[in-house]
C-alpha cells in the first residue's frame, strides 16, 4: 500500500499536570497522533502496523529507540502512546535534538523525519535537570527554603566544626581607574597687577605707498606783450652839389632803410578747451538692405570710450519673415536582437527593442526597422509582416507605426523584412521604440523572425 500524507504531533501525555504537586509522577510515554491517506488521497479505515524509530540524526544513521504497534485508524486519525511496548531508557532523553521515523506496513519508513520538540511539561521537568528555580522548597511537608531563597529548615546536620582559617589569599588586582571626574567652575579673576614700565619706541615702519596724483590747477592767465623793438639809426648825409642856377625842385630822395624788427616776445599758453557741443538728435532709421555675404572676421579692435547714448529713434518696419529652417536632428540610437521569436498564431508580437528615450511635447521620431524570416524545409508558404512601433512601458500593448513591411517564401529560405515610418507626439511622454511582427492575413505555415534591429532618429517637428 503506498501512502500518501501522514501528519503527526508529539504531546507528552498528561501535559495539564500541575507542576507544583511534588508528589506528581512524570509520565514516561509520548502521544503521537495523526491522519494517514492512501495514494488516491483518501482516509484509510484499516488496522496496520506501524514502526516507530527515534534516532541521533534527521538522516537516520543513529538508531536510539525503535518499537512496532498494531494501529488502528479511523477515517485516517489515529494516536499511539510511544513507550508503551518498549520502554525508553531513563538517559534516552537528555536534552540533545532526536528525529522520530514512522513506517507503515511494508511501505518505506517516511522522510522527512520529525524533530522532537518540547511541550510545557516537558519544560518544566526541564528545570531540574541542571539549575532549578523553584518558588520554594519543601521536604517531609515541612518548608526548608522560603521564596526568599533562605534556609529556615532545621540547623542540625548542617554546620559542622570551625575549620582552621584559610591562608590569606594573593591581593587582587587593581580595579580600573574611575572616569576622570568633570572639570570644576572657573574661579574668580584675580586683581589687576600694576602697570609695567613702557617699552621702548618699536622700528620706524616702512614707508606707506604714494598716494594718488592731484587735481590739475587751474589754467594760468596770458602775459603781457612783448616791449616794442628800438628805431634803428638813420643813414648818413649825401655830399653837398655846386651851388647851381636856381633850378626846379629836384626829386625827393629815396628814405633811409627801416630800422631792424625787435625779437618777438615768447608765445603764452594755450587757452582752456571750449566745452563740447551737445549731441545731435538720432536721425530716422533707413529700411534694412538686403543682407551681404559674411566677410572674414577681422582682429578685434580696441574698445573705444563710450558715447553719450542717444535718443531712442521710432521703431521701424516690421521685416519679412524669414523662410522655414531645414527640420533640426535632436537624438539617434539604435538596437539589435539575434533571439528567435516563433509565430504559431495571429496577433502583434514584441520582436526586439531598440532603446527608451523621453520626448518633448511636439518632438517625432522616424524609425527604420528589419527582421529576418523564414521556415524550416519541409514545411509549408509563409507570409509574414514587420513594423515600426513603440509603447509607454513593457506591460502595454504597442502602438503601431504605419507603414508595415510584408515578406512571404517557400520552405527552406530565410529572407529579411524592413520597415519605415515616422511618428509625432504632441505630448511628452517617456516610451519604448522597437520592432513588431506577426503573420499576414491567410498565413497557413508557422514561421520565425530573427536576427530583428533597426534604428530610431529624433527630431523637433515644424
Amino acid at each position: 500500500m503506498r501512502l500518501k500524507h501522514c501528519f503527526g504531533a508529539f504531546a507528552l501525555t498528561s501535559i495539564l499536570a500541575v507542576a507544583s504537586v511534588a508528589s506528581a509522577q512524570v509520565p514516561d510515554s509520548l502521544t503521537q497522533q495523526g491522519r494517514l491517506f492512501d495514494s488516491a488521497g483518501a482516509p484509510i479505515d484499516d488496522t496496520l502496523d506501524f514502526v516507530f524509530t527515534l534516532y541521533a540524526d534527521a538522516e537516520g544513521t543513529t538508531l536510539l529507540w525503535t518499537e512496532t504497534q498494531s494501529v488502528q485508524l479511523t477515517d485516517g486519525f489515529f494516536s499511539v502512546q510511544l513507550g508503551s511496548v518498549t520502554p525508553f531508557s531513563p538517559t534516552l532523553f537528555d536534552g540533545s535534538v532526536m528525529y522520530l521515523g514512522v513506517q507503515v506496513g511494508s511501505d518505506a519508513e517516511m522522510t522527512p523525519r520529525q524533530p522532537i520538540t518540547s511541550v510545557p511539561y516537558a519544560l518544566t521537568c526541564g528545570n531540574a535537570v541542571g539549575d532549578i528555580s523553584p518558588n520554594t522548597v519543601s521536604v517531609g511537608g515541612g518548608l526548608v527554603i522560603n521564596e526568599f531563597g533562605e534556609w529556615v529548615g532545621p540547623s542540625s546536620g548542617l554546620v559542622g566544626p570551625t575549620g582552621p582559617a584559610g591562608a590569606t589569599g594573593a591581593t587582587g588586582p587593581a580595579g580600573p581607574a574611575g572616569t576622570t571626574g568633570a572639570t570644576g567652575p572657573i574661579g574668580p579673576a584675580g586683581a589687576t597687577g600694576a602697570r609695567g614700565a613702557t617699552g621702548p619706541a618699536g622700528a620706524t615702519g616702512p614707508a606707506g605707498a604714494t598716494g594718488a596724483q592731484g587735481a590739475t590747477g587751474a589754467q594760468g592767465a596770458t602775459g603781457p606783450a612783448g616791449a616794442q623793438g628800438a628805431t634803428g639809426p638813420a643813414g648818413p648825409a649825401g655830399p653837398a652839389g655846386a651851388r647851381g642856377a636856381t633850378g626846379p625842385a629836384g626829386a625827393q630822395g629815396p628814405a633811409g632803410p627801416t630800422g631792424a624788427t625787435g625779437a618777438r616776445g615768447a608765445t603764452g599758453p594755450a587757452g582752456p578747451a571750449g566745452p563740447t557741443g551737445a549731441t545731435g538728435a538720432t536721425g530716422p532709421r533707413g529700411l534694412q538692405g538686403i543682407q551681404g555675404p559674411t566677410g572674414p572676421q577681422g582682429q578685434q579692435g580696441l574698445q573705444g570710450i563710450q558715447g553719450a547714448t542717444g535718443a531712442t529713434g521710432p521703431r521701424g518696419l516690421q521685416g519679412l519673415q524669414g523662410i522655414q529652417g531645414a527640420q533640426g536632428v535632436v537624438d539617434w540610437f539604435s538596437g539589435y536582437s539575434g533571439a528567435t521569436v516563433n509565430i504559431t498564431a495571429t496577433g502583434i508580437q514584441w520582436l526586439a527593442s531598440l532603446g527608451t528615450r523621453t520626448l518633448a511635447a511636439g518632438q517625432g521620431v522616424m524609425l527604420d526597422v528589419y527582421s529576418a524570416i523564414g521556415v524550416a524545409s519541409g514545411q509549408g508558404l509563409f507570409a509574414g509582416v514587420v513594423f515600426p512601433c513603440y509603447r509607454p512601458n513593457a506591460n502595454t500593448a504597442p502602438t503601431l507605426v504605419t507603414a508595415p513591411g510584408y515578406g512571404m517564401g517557400s520552405p527552406g529560405m530565410a529572407f529579411t523584412v524592413s520597415a519605415s515610418g515616422t511618428q509625432t507626439f504632441s505630448s511628452a511622454g517617456t516610451y519604448e521604440f522597437g520592432v513588431c511582427g506577426s503573420a499576414a492575413t491567410g498565413n497557413k505555415t508557422p514561421f520565425s523572425f530573427q536576427y530583428t534591429g533597426g534604428s530610431v532618429v529624433v527630431f523637433n517637428a515644424p
